[in-house]
Parts: C-alpha cells; sequence; structure tokens
C-alpha cells in the first residue's frame, strides 16, 4: 500500500475532540504549515488503517521509502525540509522523539533506485536473479543498498536466506564481511553466529579472520552472540568460534568478558565447552560478569539438575545410571560416582557385561540415550566445579578464599538447592568455610533450615572431633543452637517431597529426633533468649502440621476400614452358604456336607474366603487402633505409620483373597459345562487387586520406607 504522506498529520491520523485537539492541532500546523487536503483515494487506502499506532505508521511509510525511492523524492517536494537529514516525523507531522533519519542526498537517490531490484532479490532469498546484478554491476556486491546502509548479504542473512547469503560470501571481499548494520551494528557473523549456522561462520571466517573480533553496539564479539541463542546447531558454532576467536587486545576470553562468556556457556548447559574455555582461561574464576556481576561459580550453583544429587531417578534408572559408562569413566569399573559394594572382581565381570548391553542400547533406546546424555552433564559439571575449586586455590590466599565465599552465594546456593558435589569439594579444598557466617547462620545452620541431612552429615565428617561440638552448640543472635534450628517448621518445598501430612509429621520428627541424637543430652535443654527449649519450639510450631496429620490418619483410615468391614460381612456369609449347596437329604452322616466338598476348586475357594476373613477383620482392627490413637507427636514416628502399614497391606490381600474365592465359586458352578469360563474369569478377577495396588502401593512403599529404611537421621 502506497501513503500519500501529506495525510499522515494527528488530525487524520487520531482523531480528537475539540477541546483535547485544539492545541495539538495547533502546534502541528505551527511546526509543518497544512499542505493540500488528501484525495479521495489516499483516504480510501488509508480507512484499512484506522487503528494503526504513530510506530506502526511509521514503519510502513519507512518501508515505502526503501522501496519506492520515486515516492520519497514526490513527497520531498511538498514539504520543507533540510535536504541533508530527514526525520519521518518532519513528513507525517507526528513529532516523534526516536523517529529513524532517513539520509537524503541526490547521491542516496540514485543508489536506492540503482539497488531496488538486488534488495527485492536479497529479501526474497532470489539469487538467480541477483547473480545477474552482480555479473553486470561487480560493484553491487559491496553497495549499501537501503537507508539504513545494509550490504545484500546483511539483508540475507537477517531474512535467514543462507544459501544466497553462503553463494553471496564466495564472490565478495574479505573486507566487505566486517561492514555492520545500522541498528545493533551486526556483522553477518554475529547474525549467522545467533543463528547457529556453523556453514555460513566457517565460509566468513575463512574469508576475513578479523571478523571474529568485531563487537556489535552491544560491545559483544560472535562468539559471546552465539552463547545468548538457544538455535539448533549453536553447541557446534560455539566450539567453531572458541577455536577461531583470538586472545588479543580487549580479549573476550579475559575480564569481565570472560566471566560473562564462561557463565553463558554454562547456562546453555555446554560444560564441556566451559571446560575448555576455562582450562585456557582460568583467571575468570575470580571475575565477575558485566551485567549481572556474578561469579562462574555462582552461575554453576544456580543450576542443580545438572548434577547427579539434583536428579530424580527411580529404581530402574539408578541402576542404569551406576553402570552407564562415558568417556570420563574407566569402563568395565561401573560408575566412578557411584561405586558398588560388591567385591572388585565380581564387579569387573557384572559391569563389564551390563556396560555391554548399554552400549548397545544406547545409541537404540531413546530413554537410556536421553539417560546417557544426562550423566555426561553430570560429569562435566562436576569435573568443571572440582577445577574452578582447584584453581580457586591456586589464585588466592586462605583469607581472600573465606572472603570469596562469604560475599558470593555459591555455597548458600548449594546448600539450599542440595547440590552436595559443590559442597563437598568446597569443603575438601577449603575445610575453614564451615565458620563462615551469613546473616548470622552458619553452614551448618542453613543446611537444617534445608533439611538436607547428607550436606549437614558431610559438615560434620569435615571438622574434627572438637569442631564438631563447638560447631552443634553454636547460636546466632537470638540464642539458637543447631536444635532449635531443626525446631523450625520445614519450608513448604521440602515439606511437599513427601505426600500426606501425617509422613510430613514423620519425617520432621525423624529429623529433629536425629539432630538431638547428634547433638548430645548437654545442648537439649539449651534455652534461646526467649526462654524456650528446642522441644517447645518444635511443639508450637508443628502444632498445625500435627492436627493435620490426625485429620489425614483419620480420613484414610475411615475410608479403607468401610471397605474392609464389607469384605468381612461378604466372606463370613459366603462360608456358610456354599457354592453348589449341600445334602439335605440322605444319610445322617452326608447331611449338611457341600455337595462339592472333594472337588479342588471348592477347596480353593475355602481357603481364599478364610484369609480373606481374617485379613479384613485385621484390617478393620489396625483401623480402629489409628482411629482411637493420642496423636502425640511421638506417635507419627513409628507406631501410627506401622498401623497404617499392616491395615493397608492386610486390606489389600482380603480383596485379593475375596476375588480368588469368587473366581473358584464360579469355576464349581460352570466349570462341568463351560470349561472355559476360567480364563476370563481370572483375567477380570485381575482387574481389581492391580488397580488396588497401582493406586495405593505407592503410598504403601513409601511409607514402608519412611518407616524402616535407613537414612541419615533415625530416632
Amino acid at each position: 500500500m502506497i501513503y500519500h504522506l501529506n495525510f499522515f498529520r494527528p488530525e487524520n491520523v487520531c482523531p480528537v475532540t475539540e477541546a483535547e485537539g485544539t492545541t495539538a492541532n495547533s502546534d502541528s500546523e505551527e511546526d509543518i504549515p497544512l499542505q493540500n487536503e488528501p484525495e479521495a483515494d489516499d483516504t480510501d487506502r488509508y480507512s484499512d488503517n484506522q487503528n494503526s499506532t504513530y510506530q506502526e505508521i511509521e514503519e510502513e511509510i519507512i518501508e515505502e521509502l526503501v522501496l519506492d525511492p520515486f515516492l520519497l523524492e514526490q513527497e520531498m517536494s511538498n514539504v520543507e525540509f533540510q535536504p541533508e537529514k530527514l526525520r519521518l516525523s518532519d513528513l507525517t507531522g507526528i513529532p516523534s522523539v526516536d523517529s529513524p533519519t532517513v539520509q537524503l542526498n541526490n547521491s542516496n537517490h540514485d543508489a536506492l533506485r540503482r539497488y531496488r531490484p538486488l534488495y527485492i532479490a536479497a529479501e526474497r532469498g532470489d539469487w538467480e536473479s541477483a547473480k545477474e546484478l552482480f555479473d553486470k554491476d561487480p560493484e553491487s556486491l559491496t553497495a549499501l543498498i537501503t537507508a539504513e546502509r545494509d550490504t545484500a548479504l546483511l539483508i540475507a542473512v537477517d531474512r535467514k536466506h543462507w544459501r544466497f547469503a553462503e553463494n553471496l560470501i564466495k564472490l565478495m571481499p574479505g573486507e566487505a564481511l566486517q561492514l555492520q548494520e545500522t541498528e545493533y551494528g551486526n556483522t553477518a557473523l554475529h547474525i549467522a553466529a545467533r543463528e547457529g549456522k556453523k556453514e555460513i561462520a566457517e565460509a566468513i571466517v575463512n574469508k576475513n579472520p578479523n571478523a571474529t573480533q568485531i563487537r556489535n553496539k552491544q560491545d559483544e564479539v560472535p562468539l559471546a552472540t552465539a552463547t545468548l541463542s538457544v538455535s539448533r546447531g549453536q553447541k557446534d558454532i560455539i566450539e567453531y568460534l572458541c577455536n577461531v576467536t583470538r586472545d588479543e587486545e580487549s580479549s573476550p576470553f579475559s575480564g569481565p568478558d570472560g566471566a560473562s562468556l564462561l557463565c553463558d556457556v554454562i547456562k546453555a548447559n555446554f560444560y564441556g565447552i566451559g571446560l575448555f574455555i576455562f582450562k585456557r582461561y582460568p583467571k575468570v574464576i575470580i571475575e565477575k560478569t558485566k551485567n549481572l556481576k556474578m561469579w562462574p561459580l555462582e552461575a554453576i550453583a544456580n543450576r542443580p539438575f545438572s548434577f547427579k544429587s539434583g536428579s530424580k531417578l527411580n529404581f530402574w534408572q539408578h541402576n542404569i545410571y551406576t553402570y552407564m559408562s562415558t568417556p570420563s569413566c574407566y569402563r568395565g569399573m561401573g560408575d566412578i560416582e557411584n561405586p558398588s559394594e560388591c567385591p572388585k572382581v565380581d564387579r569387573e565381570i557384572f559391569a563389564k557385561f551390563f556396560t555391554s548391553i548399554l552400549n548397545y542400547l544406547i545409541p537404540r533406546v531413546p530413554s537410556i540415550k536421553e539417560l546417557y546424555a544426562q550423566k555426561l552433564v553430570h560429569e562435566e559439571a562436576a569435573t568443571l566445579v572440582k577445577d574452578m575449586i582447584a584453581q580457586l586455590e591456586k589464585l588466592t590466599t586462605k583469607t581472600e578464599a573465606l572472603s570469596f565465599f562469604e560475599n558470593s552465594y555459591a555455597l548458600k546456593t548449594a546448600i539450599k538447592d542440595g547440590t552436595t558435589e559443590i559442597v563437598e569439594e568446597c569443603l575438601r579444598v577449603f575445610p575453614d568455610l564451615v565458620w563462615i557466617e551469613t546473616n548470622n547462620q552458619t553452614l551448618i545452620h542453613i543446611a537444617i533450615e534445608e533439611r538436607n541431612e547428607t550436606i549437614v552429615k558431610l559438615i560434620c565428617e569435615t571438622s574434627d572431633e572438637d569442631d564438631k561440638n563447638e560447631l552443634l552448640s553454636r547460636g546466632d543472635t537470638h540464642g539458637n543452637g543447631v536444635l532449635h534450628f531443626a525446631a523450625k517448621l520445614a519450608s513448604s518445598t521440602q515439606l511437599n517431597l513427601v505426600s500426606g501430612a501425617a509422613l510430613q509429621m514423620q519425617r520432621e520428627m525423624q529429623f529433629f529426633k536425629g539432630m538431638e541424637k547428634m547433638v548430645g543430652r548437654t545442648n537439649r535443654l539449651v534455652r534461646n533468649k526467649d526462654g524456650n527449649t528446642a522441644q517447645f519450639m518444635f511443639t508450637k510450631e508443628h502444632d498445625k502440621l500435627r492436627k493435620d496429620g490426625e485429620e489425614w490418619m483419620k480420613g484414610t483410615s475411615s475410608h479403607c476400614m468401610v471397605v474392609a468391614a464389607l469384605i468381612a460381612t461378604v466372606v463370613f456369609a459366603a462360608a456358610f452358604t456354599v457354592p453348589g449347596g449341600s445334602f439335605s437329604d440322605g444319610n445322617d452322616s452326608k447331611k449338611g456336607i457341600p455337595i462339592f466338598l472333594h472337588k479342588t476348586s471348592f477347596m480353593v475357594f475355602a481357603i481364599a474366603d478364610a484369609l480373606a476373613l481374617f485379613s479384613s477383620v485385621t484390617s478393620i482392627l489396625m483401623f480402629l487402633a489409628i482411629l482411637t490413637s493420642r496423636y502425640a507427636e511421638e506417635d507419627f514416628l513409628t507406631s501410627l505409620p506401622t498401623k497404617l502399614i499392616i491395615g493397608l497391606g492386610t486390606l489389600f490381600f482380603s480383596i485379593a483373597a475375596t476375588m480368588v474365592a469368587f473366581g473358584a465359586t464360579l469355576s464349581i458352578v460352570l466349570g462341568h459345562k463351560f470349561a472355559w469360563i476360567l480364563i476370563p474369569i481370572t483375567l477380570f478377577g485381575c482387574v481389581p487387586v492391580t488397580l488396588f495396588a497401582l493406586l495405593q502401593s505407592p503410598l504403601l512403599v513409601e511409607m514402608v520406607r519412611s518407616t524402616y529404611w535407613p537414612s541419615t537421621f533415625r530416632a
């Protein structure tokens, strides 16, 4: 659509009321005298754009100016302006602070008119048409063909016409590849790096190696631009640019630029590239990024999912992960992170066999391939952390290192997120870190608040006996010792790791009792400045959770007891109304004896019916015991969970036994005539049992594990 530029004035673009529009119109008319009214066809063309904003209208006019220089030349005669520099607002009558500036002179007019076909070809990616133009006019290879001073190459790569760009690069001189677009100052290499096009980058660098050192208006070299994008192929182009970018003055690998580069690579999960950069330029460990003022160690601490400790693996994933061999593992010896406890010879034999199977399955099974990639990231991240801490030890004194961690949130973040790999390595190299404080809290206080038993144990093992006792007896400014921190209610994030308020209360009790055992008797009765002991604080903090746990236990028990009572009623009645009936006539010796007494299916019925009755009655008794419990804090530790485990287990068994008895009954009644009926009876009888197992077994397994499975802290 071609617009008549005189038409775009405030009074025409944005109608206003008479009161509101008087000043605006008068101001506009003072700046630019009102020209002739627009023709009817101009008004019709504009009528489709009544809702357009000034900015949208300006953008459309700019496009028209670029595509049609004749239009620009025609409209210039209607407006008073300085020929050397014209702002779009001068044409529209709309004041704009950041209106684009269009350079207008005779040579520019000629250039726009001359290169318009080339511009259209570059916009469309039409290489054949462009090649004809280049053959006729070789100067057009490097000509600035738009008002924004873009070359055909910059237009092509910006529009993602890669074949066009690749062919054009072969014809262009190397110096022209350094030309930058106006808005962001990007070269063609910047754009190719952003889009992950390694082939285009190679073609540019082969012609002009200096292209890797040019910075755009954001002060970024192409390598830095590549790390900020998540396009496909980014890893390949980042690796390539790391090798061809030179470490010269104003190097992108040192100082804040180097720290920013390493942090961006870490955020992209390219830890292998991060290792490559860090090994070449290790001093970036003590540098902060330009914008966020972040140390590289902080960047990696913010990504707990990049470590084994931050991954939630199920039973099968854990076993596959353990014996999966990666390039950094010694083949045939299992997992270097999680060595098996079996004898060395047996471990070698089993690991070799299992690893060979996994090596075959990795490229063929997507889930195993994904797990392999995950383990590779974990090992690269762990190796990068070790190298960072080792380099920090070399570059700093003991005092400087402690100051570094006091001013950095890397270690505190690792403790809060449970990233044991970072905490373990830091404490191994700098054991005195256990004494640093943040907001009057030591590392062990933070670990206790986050309910991270592994890190609490790790901190205690790092210290000798005297230091351990000092740590466990040290309090904050309010007089709260480690046991007081353990008495506080855990965060909702930690509580939600287990399901049900009762299990949450059990976990809190286990942690508190474990810490109580660790601090010893002398520190159990210590009072804070409010005069409260840790036990008093625990009771106060967990009162609502205890009530929620009581309600959860009662609700679960009530519903399950209804089912158990129903089963007991049914199987009890079935014992006296046996399938097939009994002898009612004949000798007294046979009277009342079941007719099918000597059939195997009848014995199956009798045994299953009896087991269903006994187990359902046991389940009822367990649920009654739960309902009549006192629900003290200590009851949530083992008493209540044990009763619920027995109740759910016997209820499940009674349901299974009832279905067996029902199947045996149908076999007795119909088996002599329809022998095939046993197969569908068996299949359909398994459905409710399986459903109950699938729905309730996760809760049952979780309760068994949390109650009896060995853990760091146990009452």
